[in-house]
C-alpha cells in the first residue's frame, strides 16, 4: 500500500518534505557515492559521527570531507546524512538547516 507521501510524489513530483523530487544537479563522485554507501548503513533511530563514517571508509581524517559530501547529497531520503552529527554530540551542519535536521532526528526518537 502506498503512503500518502507516496502519493504527493506521484502527483506534484515533491518528496515528503516538498522538496522537488528530481534526480541530482551533478553526478556524485566515487568518493562521495562511497559516503551514501556507509550512511545508508546507519539504522533508523541511531546516530553516528562524521568521524565513524571517515573511519569506515579507512581513514579517519576524512570526517571533514564526509561532512562536504553530505552537503551535496541528493538524496536526503534514501541517504539519510540527517543521522551523522559531531563527535562531540552536537548537530553540525545539513543542508537543509538544523531545524530540519533536529526535526527528523525527533521524528526518529533520537
Amino acid at each position: 500500500m502506498r503512503s500518502r507521501d507516496d502519493w504527493r510524489v506521484a502527483r506534484r513530483g515533491e518528496d515528503a518534505w516538498g522538496y522537488a523530487a528530481t534526480g541530482p544537479a551533478r553526478i556524485p563522485t566515487a568518493f562521495e557515492r562511497r559516503v551514501y554507501a556507509v550512511v545508508r548503513t546507519i539504522p533508523a533511530g541511531e546516530v553516528r559521527s562524521y568521524r565513524w563514517v571517515a573511519v569506515k571508509l579507512g581513514n579517519p581524517g576524512l570526517a571533514r570531507a564526509v561532512g562536504q559530501a553530505l552537503t551535496r547529497n541528493p538524496w536526503m531520503i534514501t541517504v539519510p546524512c540527517h543521522r551523522v552529527i559531531k563527535s562531540d554530540g552536537s548537530l553540525g551542519g545539513f543542508a537543509w538547516g538544523a531545524a530540519k535536521k533536529r526535526r527528523l532526528l525527533a521524528q526518529e526518537s533520537v
